[in-house]
C-alpha cells in the first residue's frame, strides 16, 4: 500500500477503461462543463471497484468522490438499485438531471450478483442486459435533453442500446483508483486506450445453448453474427492510421517463423497509447479452423504526428491446426496477417487495420 503501488494501480485503472461510444461529447472541458449530475447505483459503492478475490485498499476512490474532488460542481442521486423493480428514486434522479448540464450514469453489475463469491453462492446471468430498473431510468433521464454519459461498471459484458446515451465507458471493476480514472477519462486528462477482451453480443439469443460445449458461434474466433461491439474494439480521443504492412518472406518453409510489420501513425491532435493487434487466418485449411486468431499485441505511445514501425514474429506453432485425426500439423497454403487497432472485418472511427498474405511451402 505504498505510494509507488498506488500510482501503479491508478495507471492500470486508466489503461483498462474502454471507450465504446462517443458522439463528440467527450472529453468534457472542466471549465465549461457546468454542473454534472452523477446518477446510478454504482456511483459510490467501493465494492464494485474491487470485484472479488481482492485485497482491502486503505484509500479507495469511488466515481462520486472523484467527481466531487475534481473541482466541477457535482450533484448526486442514486436513482435506483442494481436489481429490483422500485422506482422510488426516479423522481429525485430526474430532478437532479434537470438541474444539471451533463448526466453521468454509473450503473452495471456488482460482485453481489455475478461471480463465484456471491452471497447467493454463485450467480449465472439469464440475459445480457442491465438488470433491475437501470435501463428504464436511463431512458427517463435521456428525456431531459441533457448529454448523457453511461459508465458501465461490471465484470462481464453488457448488451445495451447505444441510442440511449451519448457516450459509453466500459469500466469493468476498475480497482481502488477506479473512480479517479473514470473522472480523468471524462475530463480528458488522458487518452483512452483500452480494448475489449471479450465480444459484446447484441442478445443472449445470438449464442448457442449453454449446455452445448461446441465452440461453434462462440467468441470472435467462431461467431458468425454481428456483435454489438467486437473483441479488440475501443475508441480513442485521437486517431491512428496503419500503412505499409509487409511480411519478411512471401513464402516460408514449415517450422520457420515469419516477421510481419506495419507502420502506425498518430494522425490526431492528442498524444496517446495505441494497442496494436496482430490477427492471422488460415485461408486454405483442409478442416474447420477459426475465422481469425489474435496472434500478438503491443502497446505503443505516440505523440501527435509521430509514426512507428511495429513488428511481430509469428511462430510456426501459431500456424498449426488440429486435423480430423487429432493431429497438430502445419499445412501448406495461404495465410493472411492483419495488423491494426481493431480486428479485420470491422470499422472504427479512430483506428484501422491493414492486411498482407504469405505462404507456407
Amino acid at each position: 500500500d505504498c505510494v509507488k503501488h498506488r500510482e501503479f494501480c491508478a495507471e492500470v485503472s486508466r489503461s483498462s477503461l474502454v471507450l465504446l461510444k462517443n458522439n463528440g461529447i467527450l472529453p468534457l472541458n472542466p471549465a465549461k462543463a457546468g454542473t454534472i449530475a452523477l446518477i446510478g447505483p454504482n456511483c459510490d459503492d467501493v465494492e464494485v471497484l474491487l470485484g472479488n478475490y481482492n485485497g482491502t485498499p486503505s484509500c479507495p476512490v469511488t466515481p462520486l468522490s472523484a467527481f466531487r474532488n475534481s473541482g466541477v460542481k457535482t450533484a448526486y442521486s442514486r436513482g435506483c438499485g442494481i436489481t429490483g423493480d422500485s422506482r422510488a428514486g426516479f423522481k429525485a434522479a430526474i430532478e437532479t438531471a434537470e438541474g444539471s448540464d451533463v448526466i453521468v450514469f454509473c450503473g452495471g453489475l456488482s460482485p453481489k450478483i455475478e461471480g463465484e463469491e456471491c452471497d447467493t453462492g454463485g450467480y449465472e446471468r439469464a440475459d445480457l442486459g442491465l438488470p433491475g430498473m437501470q435501463e428504464e431510468l436511463i431512458r427517463e433521464l435521456k428525456k431531459s435533453g441533457k448529454p448523457l454519459i453511461l459508465v458501465l461498471i461490471s465484470g462481464s459484458a453488457l448488451s445495451i442500446d447505444p441510442g440511449i446515451c451519448d457516450a459509453i465507458v466500459q469500466a469493468w471493476y476498475p480497482g481502488q483508483s477506479g473512480g479517479e480514472a473514470i473522472a480523468d477519462l471524462v475530463f480528458g486528462k488522458f487518452c483512452p486506450s483500452g480494448r475489449l477482451p471479450v465480444t459484446v453480443y447484441k442478445s443472449v439469443k445470438d449464442l448457442p445453448d449453454f449446455r452445448e460445449y461446441s465452440m461453434a458461434n462462440r467468441t470472435y474466433r467462431y461467431f458468425k453474427g454481428e456483435p454489438l461491439y467486437p473483441f479488440g474494439y475501443g475508441l480513442s480521443y485521437t486517431t491512428f492510421r496503419y500503412s505499409s504492412i509487409t511480411a519478411s518472406k512471401a513464402a516460408v518453409e514449415p517450422g520457420c517463423p515469419v516477421t510481419v510489420s506495419a507502420e502506425v501513425k498518430n494522425t490526431g491532435k492528442m498524444a496517446g497509447h495505441e494497442v496494436v493487434q496482430l490477427y492471422i487466418r488460415d485461408v486454405e485449411a483442409s478442416c474447420a479452423v477459426p475465422q481469425k486468431s489474435l496472434a500478438g499485441f503491443k502497446r505503443v505511445f505516440l505523440e501527435p504526428g509521430e509514426k512507428k514501425k511495429v513488428k511481430f514474429e509469428i511462430q510456426p506453432s501459431q500456424l498449426a491446426l488440429v486435423n480430423e485425426k487429432g493431429e497438430r500439423i502445419i499445412e501448406k497454403g495461404e495465410f493472411e496477417a492483419a495488423i491494426g487497432g481493431i480486428q479485420p472485418g470491422f470499422e472504427c472511427e479512430t483506428t484501422n487495420c491493414v492486411k498482407t498474405v504469405f505462404y507456407v511451402l
